[in-house]
């Protein structure tokens, strides 16, 4: 009997211990790092994009057209997105792109950036250009006390009033981000007055004539993009810096839909071909009308405020 009473033990002790190991489940693997699955293809069937006619010559334009399209297909599947066709379009004007960017007739439109801010429209604004600056892009402006006593007088100011403004002999470089950055900030802190209401006011046509007058003492405050901001300390070291003006774009991509994925795509293979020195970059930087370092970045929210008050102030 008791000898069956051990085998009897024996043999829930078994079942118990297979009962234990069941709950307790697979063995766990050890931690490490994970690989992270590859990011399958964005596949489209077409993507439509429009420039606009401006002043690029007509052989640059149907050349674009013809040559551009395949160029970008092959950029855009190097960066994970896979078009089977890519079509270019060439917009007769600013309202005629966005037109056809809201009707779906064109997936995105490439154009000037204070012309698409004079439109009024739904589409999204997913790309900006213009000179690299970091990871940015686009242009600000420095606005500057020349080391005349009434310059150095504002300087000394934290908040001059119009009155005081508007009595400094001012100097601007025509039709700069300089320019249109000196009226923002004037038309922002003096309830909408602008460089046009200031009684001396000089236009030069270069930023090395600007700085003469400047140095010889002929101008009070002055504006000039930030990116010659070298060339006013060499000349004129004694300039105080009163304010670094919005920064503003040349060129905008306007969409009917935003895709992040596609939107990146199309930044990259924009800009790696307009980093090419051979015909293609060549003629992509004509028809866009952008220059040597002018590259595309994500738009950041309100991109184009700024240009859309400027175009409101005329």
């Amino acid at each position: 009997m008791k000898k069956t009473l051990c085998i009897l033990a024996l043999i829930l002790a078994v079942a118990l211990t297979g009962c234990r190991r069941q709950e307790a489940g697979p063995a766990t693997p050890p931690e490490g790092p994970e690989t992270p699955p590859e990011t399958a293809p964005l596949a489209v069937e077409e993507l439509r994009l429009e420039i606009l006619k401006t002043d690029q010559r007509s052989e640059d334009l149907l050349a674009a057209v013809r040559v551009l399209p395949e160029r970008l297909r092959t950029a855009l599947a190097e960066r994970g997105v896979e078009a089977e066709s890519v079509r270019l379009t060439v917009g007769a004007s600013a309202a005629a792109s966005v037109e056809a960017v809201e009707s779906g007739g064109v997936d995105a439109a490439f154009l000037p950036a204070d012309l698409l801010a004079a439109q009024e429209t739904t589409a999204a604004v997913t790309l900006v250009s213009g000179p690299a600056d970091g990871d940015a892009v686009g242009r600000t402006a420095l606005l500057f006390a020349a080391p005349t006593e009434y310059g150095a007088n504002l300087a000394g100011r934290p908040a001059p009033t119009w009155e005081e403004l508007s009595r400094a002999r001012w100097a601007v470089t025509e039709g700069t981000a300089a320019e249109w950055g000196a009226a923002l900030w004037l038309a922002d802190r003096c309830e909408g007055k602008t460089l046009a209401d200031l009684p001396d006011l000089t236009e030069y046509s270069s930023e090395a004539d600007l700085l003469s007058a400047a140095a010889a003492g002929e101008v009070d405050l002055f504006a000039l993009d930030t990116a010659q901001s070298a060339q006013v300390a060499a000349v004129l070291p004694e300039a105080a810096v009163l304010r670094e003006t919005e920064r503003l774009y040349d060129g905008a991509v306007l969409a009917g839909t935003v895709d992040v994925r596609l939107t990146e795509a199309l930044a990259g293979a924009v800009n790696a071909l307009l980093e090419q020195d051979g015909e293609d970059g060549q003629l992509l930087r004509a028809v866009l009308d952008a220059e040597a370092d002018t590259r595309y970045r994500t738009a950041p929210a309100g991109a184009l405020d700024a240009q859309r008050h400027l175009a409101a102030l005329g």
